[in-house]
């Protein structure tokens, strides 16, 4: 069924292997691996890590990537990951002795 392979292929899903991002562009999984360990590619923005599996790209972030516009999702992505500072109970505190 060639004509159901095609509609299949048109149809972008929102997670991608590894091996499928790399075939959007001239690089490698273990180019695309190294980004994800340098940070380039930000954990939670461009990919995300199911309960053991393995790695897949946010396929809207990671096109964003290409095209060099994904400052705004990243700001947001750190922006959530703020913790709020950790507060000192200073009326528990005790002398050193």
């Amino acid at each position: 069924m060639v004509v159901g392979e095609e509609v299949a292929e048109r149809i972008e899903r929102p997670y991608l292997s590894l091996a499928e991002a790399a075939r959007l562009g001239p690089f490698s999984v273990a180019q695309l691996k190294h980004w994800m360990r340098s940070g380039t590619l930000v954990e939670g923005v461009h990919f995300t890590r199911p309960r053991n599996a393995r790695p897949l790209i946010v396929r809207t972030a990671f096109d964003a990537y290409l095209r060099g516009d994904d400052a705004a999702l990243i700001a947001e992505h750190s922006k959530r990951q703020r913790r709020a500072p950790r507060r000192v109970n200073w009326d528990r505190m005790t002398e050193a002795v």
